[in-house]
């Protein structure tokens, strides 16, 4: 079950435990909506 923590989790979500994760998560979430599409 704790094969992919990572691909389980969301990678914004990850981010948000940084300082800086809210900045991080705009660029991030946009590069997931352009390889989601």
């Amino acid at each position: 079950m704790n094969s992919r923590p990572t691909d389980d989790r969301r990678p914004d979500e990850m981010f948000t435990l940084l300082p800086d994760g809210a900045s991080l998560i705009r660029p991030v979430r946009q590069f997931i909506d352009k390889d989601d599409v």
